[in-house]
């Protein structure tokens, strides 16, 4: 990662990575809105105890995130 980090899995970039600390508070302000399960898997593919716009929130939000850190 350019951060410096060994490895630049999934957790890191969404979850760890110092260079996306403000995307990833934007992200995880819009994602509280439906949920308090920060996690990776999450992320990558909802929830399935979340409604389907619910999971669309969380879908959308990742969204922005991968596209505001020009991380595609």
């Amino acid at each position: 990662c350019h951060c410096g980090f060994n490895e630049a899995d999934n957790n890191h970039f969404l979850l760890e990575c110092p260079l996306y600390e403000d995307l990833r508070r934007v992200m995880i302000r819009d994602i509280l809105n439906v949920t308090t399960e920060i996690q990776c898997d999450t992320l990558m593919f909802g929830d399935e105890t979340l409604t389907f716009e619910e999971n669309i929130v969380i879908f959308s939000a990742v969204h922005t995130y991968i596209e505001a850190s020009c991380r595609f």
